[in-house]
């Protein structure tokens, strides 16, 4: 089985922000495959809209 992980970033971050491109750098060095998504709305974020990203945007990666 495919080892991944998910990096998401808190409110009004971003995927780029900080140590994350680090990380996953690292993890990928590691056979990780990494998602990385950029939330909508930072500033007002939405539960359901956050999830529906990170389904959208994850799903599936090799």
């Amino acid at each position: 089985m495919a080892k991944k992980a998910f990096i998401i970033h808190g409110w009004e971050g971003f995927p780029e922000e900080g140590w994350f491109p680090w990380l996953k750098q690292q993890l990928e060095n590691n056979g990780f495959t990494v998602c990385v998504p950029e939330m909508p709305d930072t500033k007002h974020p939405k539960i359901n809209e956050w999830v529906n990203t990170i389904k959208k945007t994850c799903r599936n990666r090799n």
